[in-house]
């Protein structure tokens, strides 16, 4: 019986088109994007909190953002948010404490502050992790809105 030896170079070509299709193939969840972007410290911003309420939403970049309803002063469509420390994300949902569960759709009340993405701290870094994710998730044209204090509305 004779066997055939696959050369070395074949054998790794054939291995990454079948690694190569095999992930082109499969649906890639982005929903947990890069994590939550959180404040630590919001004390060095030069601004005001102010009672927030709007509806949150989860972009296909796992990006989740905030239609601001009220104060109507301050409406606006597609803020992306920066969540205070004590949130968490699992999947396309934010867990705050006391069992809130914020999903796609929920409408929250919170205290919070808007602003350029630019002025938050490496916020006009674009290698950093605040100004890149920022920039992925459209801040960089709209500005961001920086909760604290969330409940579900």
């Amino acid at each position: 019986m004779r066997t055939t030896r696959t050369p070395p170079l074949l054998a790794a070509v054939v291995a990454a088109a079948v690694t190569f299709t095999v992930t082109a193939c499969s649906s890639v969840d982005t929903s947990t994007g890069f994590g939550l972007p959180q404040l630590q410290d919001v004390t060095g911003l030069d601004i005001t909190t102010s009672a927030l309420q709007g509806v949150l939403h989860v972009t296909d970049q796992g990006c989740f953002t905030l239609d601001v309803l009220a104060p109507i002063d301050q409406a606006a469509d597609g803020l992306w948010i920066v969540w205070p420390d004590d949130a968490a994300q699992d999947d396309k949902t934010v867990n705050l404490p006391g069992d809130v569960e914020l999903t796609e759709d929920s409408r929250i009340s919170a205290s919070g502050m808007i602003l350029a993405l630019n002025d938050l701290p490496q916020g006009s870094d674009k290698n950093s992790k605040i100004g890149s994710f920022g920039r992925l998730c459209g801040a960089d044209t709209s500005d961001v809105v920086v909760l604290q204090d969330v409940a579900d509305a």
